[in-house]
């Protein structure tokens, strides 16, 4: 990961050189986000993981968030849920997503086959167990079986857990913000009573993912 990310931050170095080159720096909010494509447009999805992680200390808050919304929007456009320039999104023939259950599960199915780096990351775990849940909920009461998609990261399967706590609780019902590192999954209603399990869980993680990679 180390020299992923360092290749990435000299791939965008030169883009940011180029475009400003040509007297068109980079633009944050420029039109649907063009400039973000120009910007990392190229980089596969380890290289993103290694931006929006910020691998090696060498990018800013502002390339973090946009090399998240990129992932972000991968993942949607995988579950059926396109998102990004009209042109592209206009493109599609009417919706693709009639069936949120199989939209989710579909989400799973994509998480799951992203990098081992990613996924001993704790926003991986977060969105893996978040598709999951999300699509046995669905499934309750359909006359079809639900596939088995439990993961073998201890992580995702202590979120799940801790998620499932939201059904029939208005006080656990709700997560407010994002679900990147320890404070903010800890801080969530829905994980109280779960906290004493989490060092455990996050190592056990790291040492099934990190000798994967």
């Amino acid at each position: 990961m180390d020299q992923v990310g360092k290749a990435a931050r000299a791939s965008m170095d030169a883009i940011y050189k180029e475009m400003a080159d040509g007297r068109k720096p980079f633009d944050f909010n420029s039109m649907e986000g063009k400039d973000w494509n120009s910007l990392m447009g190229n980089l596969d999805r380890r290289a993103l993981f290694s931006v929006s992680s910020n691998q090696g200390g060498q990018f800013s808050k502002q390339e973090q968030d946009i090399a998240q919304s990129i992932m972000s929007a991968q993942q949607g456009w995988a579950m059926g849920l396109p998102s990004g320039p009209s042109r592209l999104v206009d493109a599609i023939p009417g919706s693709i997503n009639s069936d949120p259950a199989a939209s989710l599960k579909a989400g799973v199915k994509w998480l799951d086959g992203v990098s081992n780096d990613e996924k001993a990351s704790i926003s991986w775990a977060s969105s893996r167990a978040s598709a999951q849940i999300g699509y046995e909920w669905m499934m309750e009461g359909r006359s079809e079986p639900t596939e088995n998609l439990n993961s073998d990261s201890p992580m995702v399967k202590l979120i799940k857990s801790a998620m499932d706590t939201m059904k029939n609780s208005m006080e656990r019902g709700f997560t407010t913000g994002p679900l990147t590192n320890k404070k903010e999954l800890t801080q969530q209603t829905w994980f109280k009573g779960f906290e004493d399990k989490w060092d455990a869980a996050e190592r056990q993680t790291q040492e099934i993912y990190k000798a994967k990679s």
